[in-house]
């Protein structure tokens, strides 16, 4: 009895550990689970979990790759993750990790486009709470470098605008400019030529006035360019109306002093025709007294 129950259990016992290593060495190798400490196990049961541990992990080593590999791309192209029901925990393993890499990267790179996009176009920063922590944190970190290079460039922009509208200069060519610059420049250019379209209605007014009254021009060395283009323009105007009409008054008052006639009210006339007729009166009736 002792010698048939001894043999049976040792071949009954190596069986059961075999398998039962087998299972645990499977388990832990497809789960990528670090080899267990099996030490203390019979020698049936670590040759079985040793040959198990190793295929089982082989098998998941290859099935972490082979996930990886898809993971990547998928999180690479900014889509969902792929529905891993089914899949080994390899794969599942590889796919999770590679796919949360890429598709970091992928929201990171588009948020950083976005706000860069929107910062320089000086546009509001937009509603990127639906979006995830890493494109809202590549967002607001361009957008921030972005609207601050706008401002910067806005404000170049409208000084260089101002001063060519305060000058009457033609806008200038933005091509190539920044959006900021672009919509400075436009802006102070605006207000500069306004500036420059009231300072020179202003000088033409000043100057026509001076010249049709046969006044000496004024200096103009502290005006602005507007101011200083429209008396210029003005006084050209004024000085030729003065002739002009100072050649009229001549030659009535030369006619009415020739004639003996009273002189007329000319006080209602132009300063050049007063000036004019008083002069040419004046030697046609000493003319017309002589005779």
């Amino acid at each position: 009895y002792q010698d048939g129950y001894t043999t049976a259990y040792t071949t009954a016992k190596t069986t059961y550990d075999t398998t039962q290593g087998g299972k645990a060495g499977s388990a832990d190798g497809l789960d990528g689970k670090p080899g267990a400490d099996i030490s203390k196990d019979t020698t049936a049961y670590q040759t079985a979990y040793t040959k198990a541990y190793t295929t089982g992990n082989n098998s998941y080593i290859a099935d972490k790759k082979t996930g990886s590999g898809a993971g990547t791309t998928d999180g690479s192209a900014g889509g969902p993750a792929a529905d891993l029901t089914g899949k080994s925990k390899g794969y599942q393993d590889g796919y999770t990790t590679a796919y949360t890499t890429a598709k970091t990267t992928y929201d990171t790179t588009q948020g950083s486009k976005a706000g860069s996009a929107d910062g320089l176009a000086g546009k509001p920063d937009a509603d990127i709470s639906k979006e995830t922590t890493a494109y809202q944190t590549a967002y607001t970190k361009a957008y921030t470098t972005g609207n601050n290079s706008y401002n910067d460039d806005k404000t170049t922009g409208s000084k260089a605008g101002k001063l060519a509208g305060s000058a009457g200069n033609p806008i200038g060519d933005l091509t190539g400019k920044s959006k900021g610059y672009q919509d400075g420049y436009n802006s102070g250019y605006t207000t500069g030529k306004g500036s420059y379209d009231l300072d020179e209605i202003a000088g033409t007014t000043a100057g026509a006035t001076a010249g049709a009254n046969d006044k000496q021009p004024v200096d103009l060395k502290d005006k602005s360019a507007g101011y200083s283009k429209g008396y210029q323009t003005g006084y050209t105007a004024g000085t030729k109306a003065y002739a002009n009409q100072k050649d009229q008054g001549t030659i009535d008052g030369t006619k009415a002093g020739l004639a003996g006639q009273v002189p007329a009210n000319v006080k209602g006339q132009p300063q050049g025709y007063q000036d004019g007729y008083a002069t040419a009166y004046a030697t046609g009736k000493v003319n017309y007294d002589k005779d």
